[in-house]
């Protein structure tokens, strides 16, 4: 009963040692070989900013309350990816978003108002988002009863 006891005590250990074949090792190296190579190949296809010239997008807000009941005009000139544009609108806030633009544009907002509360803050503000990151404030100007606000800025970063 001891020498039993004995022969499957000594080969359960070398059962569980042969469970692994030469194959299996060379395969699980294989699949570690690829996925190293698949992050490779995504590392070079994912392009990093500072790699790559970037795209920019351009938010573009304008806030001018009127001064009464009677809603009055806000004419608002801004840069687009076409050039430089003009709208008119009857409504206190407005926003856009253009592009794409390269580093190195010249942004420009410009809003007039026509009739704007004297007793309201009025604002344009530039955003720029460069490679679809969070839009960041870049120019802006505030101004209580302001009917003629203006703010540039370059893409520069």
């Amino acid at each position: 009963m001891k020498h039993h006891l004995i022969i499957i005590l000594t080969t359960i250990p070398f059962i569980l040692l042969s469970g692994c074949s030469k194959e299996d090792d060379l395969s699980n190296n294989e699949n570690s070989t690829s996925s190293n190579t698949s992050k490779e190949e995504e590392k070079d296809n994912n392009t990093t900013p500072e790699n790559e010239e970037g795209i920019y997008y351009v938010k573009y807000e304008v806030y001018m309350r009127d001064a009464g009941s009677v809603p009055y005009t806000r004419d608002i000139k801004f840069t687009s990816e076409k050039g430089e544009q003009t709208i008119t609108t009857y409504n206190d806030s407005w926003t856009g978003i253009y592009g794409p633009f390269k580093k190195g544009a010249k942004l420009s907002l410009t809003a007039k108002g026509n009739l704007v509360a004297n007793t309201a803050e009025s604002y344009i503000i530039i955003s720029v988002s460069r490679n679809n990151e969070p839009f960041s404030v870049k120019a802006e100007e505030r101004e209580k009863g302001g009917d003629l606000l203006s703010v540039n800025y370059t893409i520069n970063y």
